[in-house]
């Protein structure tokens, strides 16, 4: 949904790995407004949890998922401009890990920020979540884009973790 390439309705979002942050940078597309105006508060939700989720995989070298997820709506983003979302590992507290996010405007505003915990999956569910990912990996080279492209001299965030 937020990510992948694969599903036309889906952000397809790029993910970079900058400075131990996860980070996107996007235009809101129209289909997300919600009131007139503003983009719908369960979109920037699905943006803030996937770059505070992929800041949780890139730093431990393994999959997570949302255990929990509280965020805070600031100011509107309003459909077709440009924002920038970046999650980070704030705390490890042994069981999960403690992730923040913010979405900021163009002009540098922070439209929202999050508080997210994420719990490492299974070692079972680890394994097939890497066959998946592999699987997607070669349909994307294979000419049907499902991940991320490299982005210009920097390690894209969405690669297998390990």
């Amino acid at each position: 949904m937020a990510c992948g390439k694969a599903n036309p309705r889906g952000l397809q979002l790029d993910l970079w790995l900058t400075e131990g942050r996860v980070e996107t940078r996007f235009r809101l597309p129209g289909y997300t407004q919600g009131f007139p105006g503003a983009a719908h508060g369960g979109v920037l939700c699905t943006v803030l949890d996937e770059v505070m989720a992929w800041a949780a995989i890139e730093s431990a070298g393994r999959f997570f998922v949302t255990g929990e997820m509280t965020v805070r709506f600031l100011a509107p983003a309003v459909p077709g401009d440009e924002i920038l979302a970046r999650g980070e590992v704030a705390e490890d507290r042994r069981r999960y890990l403690l992730c923040r996010g913010e979405i900021l405007g163009a002009d540098g505003r922070q439209l929202a920020r999050a508080e997210a915990k994420f719990f490492p999956v299974s070692a079972e569910q680890q394994a097939s979540m890497e066959a998946r990912w592999r699987r997607d990996v070669a349909a994307a080279t294979a000419g049907e884009s499902v991940i991320a492209a490299d982005p210009p001299a920097a390690r894209p965030a969405a690669s297998p973790p390990g």
